[in-house]
């Protein structure tokens, strides 16, 4: 195709531009195509400067660095990846660590719901509420204190 050929196609095309102007315009649309296929926005970029630290769980987007752990699901960063700050026992709700349901917390720890945790929850038994690290955790035992703790660990009275 001749020079003035093109020319005119280009014209027809452009509503009347110069050949120049046509260009500058096919290259703007490819421009904003790719943008749109990238699924950035106009002046968006996945360059941080400073660059994102990843052993602080962090990766550039647009141009900011962000978390990649989740609150909601209880992470925090730790050695470079995201990982629960809840304990073994314990299960996420919305951000908050706490024992699963039938349980309750009990001196860093998850019991059952119905389980004692201080010799308070015996009130009025007379008895002591066996600590977590006896054989009986969690149960209201014995006839006084020390005849409670002995029991506790001992097992050499019935429980109440």
């Amino acid at each position: 195709m001749d020079d003035r050929r093109f020319d005119e196609l280009t014209r027809t095309l452009s509503g009347g531009a110069d050949r120049r102007a046509a260009l500058k315009r096919a290259a703007g649309g490819t421009l904003a195509g790719l943008l749109a296929l990238r699924g950035g926005r106009a002046g968006a970029t996945d360059i941080c400067y400073p660059p994102c630290n990843e052993k602080n769980c962090e990766t550039c987007k647009y141009g900011h660095c962000k978390s990649t752990c989740d609150p909601k699901q209880c992470e925090v960063c730790k050695d470079g990846s995201c990982r629960s700050k809840c304990r073994a026992d314990q299960v996420c709700d919305y951000g908050t660590c706490t024992c699963p349901k039938g349980t309750k917390e009990c001196r860093g720890t998850c019991i059952r719901e119905d389980a004692c945790c201080t010799d308070e929850d015996c009130k009025g038994t007379g008895q002591v509420c066996c600590p977590n690290d006896s054989p009986k955790a969690g149960r209201c035992i014995g006839h006084g204190k020390e005849e409670g703790n002995r029991a506790c660990y001992h097992g050499d009275f019935p429980d109440a």
